[in-house]
Protein backbone atom coordinates (compact mmCIF):
# COMPACT_ATOMS: atom_id res chain seq x y z
CA UNK A 1 0.00 0.00 0.00
CA UNK A 2 1.40 3.64 -1.03
CA UNK A 3 0.62 6.24 1.04
CA UNK A 4 -0.01 10.20 0.07
CA UNK A 5 3.86 10.57 1.12
CA UNK A 6 3.72 13.28 -2.49
CA UNK A 7 3.13 16.55 -0.87
CA UNK A 8 5.25 19.66 -1.29
CA UNK A 9 8.72 18.79 0.78
CA UNK A 10 8.82 22.97 1.76
CA UNK A 11 5.26 22.65 2.85
CA UNK A 12 4.62 24.70 6.26
CA UNK A 13 2.07 25.59 8.59
CA UNK A 14 0.47 29.06 8.24
CA UNK A 15 -2.44 30.98 10.66
CA UNK A 16 -5.07 32.76 9.15
CA UNK A 17 -6.98 34.69 11.65
CA UNK A 18 -10.10 36.39 10.82
CA UNK A 19 -11.27 39.22 13.04
CA UNK A 20 -14.87 41.41 12.56
CA UNK A 21 -14.34 43.64 15.39
CA UNK A 22 -16.79 45.56 17.15
CA UNK A 23 -17.03 49.32 17.43
CA UNK A 24 -18.38 49.49 20.66
CA UNK A 25 -16.46 46.23 22.55
CA UNK A 26 -13.63 44.63 23.16
CA UNK A 27 -13.84 41.11 22.24
CA UNK A 28 -11.28 37.68 23.10
CA UNK A 29 -10.62 34.41 22.18
CA UNK A 30 -8.13 31.87 23.45
CA UNK A 31 -5.70 30.11 20.88
CA UNK A 32 -4.31 26.95 21.86
CA UNK A 33 -0.52 26.84 20.38
CA UNK A 34 0.29 23.31 21.07
CA UNK A 35 1.94 23.97 24.33
CA UNK A 36 -0.51 26.69 25.75
CA UNK A 37 -3.19 29.28 24.98
CA UNK A 38 -2.73 32.83 24.28
CA UNK A 39 -5.25 35.06 24.20
CA UNK A 40 -6.34 37.08 21.26
CA UNK A 41 -7.80 40.46 21.87
CA UNK A 42 -9.07 43.09 19.79
CA UNK A 43 -10.41 46.54 21.96
CA UNK A 44 -11.90 49.57 20.44
CA UNK A 45 -9.32 52.58 20.26
CA UNK A 46 -8.96 55.93 19.09
CA UNK A 47 -11.63 55.17 16.03
CA UNK A 48 -9.84 52.01 15.04
CA UNK A 49 -8.74 48.87 16.78
CA UNK A 50 -5.47 47.75 18.52
CA UNK A 51 -5.46 43.94 18.10
CA UNK A 52 -3.04 41.92 21.20
CA UNK A 53 -1.51 38.54 21.03
CA UNK A 54 1.22 36.89 21.90
CA UNK A 55 4.04 34.26 20.31
CA UNK A 56 1.28 31.72 17.99
CA UNK A 57 4.15 29.37 17.41
CA UNK A 58 3.50 29.90 13.30
CA UNK A 59 3.76 32.32 10.71
CA UNK A 60 0.19 33.40 8.90
CA UNK A 61 -2.20 36.54 8.76
CA UNK A 62 -4.37 39.04 10.45
CA UNK A 63 -7.29 39.54 8.02
CA UNK A 64 -9.12 42.39 9.69
CA UNK A 65 -13.08 42.81 8.33
CA UNK A 66 -13.72 46.75 8.20
CA UNK A 67 -15.37 49.44 6.55
CA UNK A 68 -12.38 51.51 5.63
CA UNK A 69 -8.31 50.72 6.39
CA UNK A 70 -6.76 54.51 6.83
CA UNK A 71 -3.85 53.71 9.08
CA UNK A 72 -2.00 50.53 9.92
CA UNK A 73 0.50 50.21 12.34
CA UNK A 74 2.88 48.03 14.48
CA UNK A 75 4.63 48.59 17.35
CA UNK A 76 3.52 52.62 16.57
CA UNK A 77 5.40 52.23 13.06
CA UNK A 78 3.18 52.97 10.25
CA UNK A 79 2.87 50.38 7.98
CA UNK A 80 3.04 50.48 4.32
CA UNK A 81 0.08 49.17 2.08
CA UNK A 82 1.08 47.03 -0.62
CA UNK A 83 4.12 46.44 1.25
CA UNK A 84 3.46 45.32 4.69
CA UNK A 85 -0.60 45.10 4.27
CA UNK A 86 -2.93 44.92 1.72
CA UNK A 87 -6.84 45.77 1.54
CA UNK A 88 -8.84 43.51 -0.56
CA UNK A 89 -11.83 45.67 -1.63
CA UNK A 90 -13.94 42.48 -1.05
CA UNK A 91 -12.35 41.83 2.16
CA UNK A 92 -10.91 44.74 3.57
CA UNK A 93 -7.83 44.90 5.23
CA UNK A 94 -5.41 41.57 5.53
CA UNK A 95 -1.97 42.16 7.24
CA UNK A 96 0.47 39.87 7.55
CA UNK A 97 2.14 39.26 11.30
CA UNK A 98 4.95 37.39 12.63
CA UNK A 99 3.19 36.06 15.66
CA UNK A 100 4.55 38.81 18.52
CA UNK A 101 3.33 42.19 17.09
CA UNK A 102 0.33 42.46 15.69
CA UNK A 103 -1.46 45.66 13.68
CA UNK A 104 -3.68 48.23 15.24
CA UNK A 105 -6.09 49.41 12.33
CA UNK A 106 -8.14 52.46 11.96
Amino acid sequence: MKLNTNWDANWEARLRIEVFPSAQRESQFAYFTGTGVQVIKSTPKNGGWAFEFGDLGVNGALEVYCQKAEHVRKNGTALREGTDYHVDARKLGRSRFRSRAPPAWR
